[in-house]
């Protein structure tokens, strides 16, 4: 990447942050459009998915114009969705769609913005596609790499659950208040397990 490349990217990204606030309307209404779970608003509320597209959309912006950020790092941030929604018990493929939304919108906005560039620089403008679209897959990547974890943690506990309430089945403890509280709540504080991602 040349310093002009350079520059531009800053500049759009910038001229992009200082519109976040409408930049997340657009990708909140625009994941509700084209999923009937975030729609919903049951599992992960409006307000939820809003805060979560804002942090997460800054966050790509100072990555892809090399930009001083907060302190907290596009990776850790992907993590903390992937575990979160994991343990919401939202499908994966479904937090993968919602991020292929955000890097649409966001490209949409970057596009509209180089419109009025000088000739020379919309000619970079495959350039910078392909930088947004890293950002996006090394976004998409640690994110879904939390959410495989988690989802293993979860499991792993819950199979832990059953079997400490097998073995005091197996001790006649099946009756004894104390056999069940022995084997610990159910991941999620739920009876019956992890919640199993739904097929929305």
């Amino acid at each position: 990447m040349n310093d002009e490349e350079r520059s531009l990217r800053r500049q759009l990204a910038t001229a992009l942050l200082a519109d976040i606030g409408r930049l997340t309307d657009a990708l909140t209404a625009d994941i509700r459009a084209h999923s009937p779970f975030y729609a919903s608003g049951r599992t992960v509320s409006h307000a939820d998915l809003r805060v979560t597209c804002r942090r997460n959309v800054e966050l790509a912006l100072n990555d892809f114009g090399e930009l001083p950020s907060s302190g907290r790092h596009i990776e850790a941030a992907a993590t903390e969705t992937g575990r979160l929604r994991a343990e919401q018990g939202v499908p994966l493929a479904t937090v993968l769609q919602a991020f292929r939304r955000g890097g649409r919108v966001i490209w949409q906005a970057l596009a509209d913005r180089m419109r009025d560039r000088p000739p020379a620089q919309q000619r970079m403008l495959g350039d910078i596609a392909g930088a947004l679209w890293e950002t996006i897959d090394r976004f998409s990547s640690a994110m879904a790499d939390a959410y495989g974890l988690t989802t293993v943690e979860l499991q792993h506990r819950e199979d832990s659950r059953r079997g400490s309430l097998f073995e005091a089945l197996l001790d006649g403890r099946g009756g004894d208040p104390g056999g069940g509280a022995a084997a610990g709540p159910a991941p999620g504080g739920a009876a019956g397990g992890p919640k199993a991602p739904r097929a929305e």
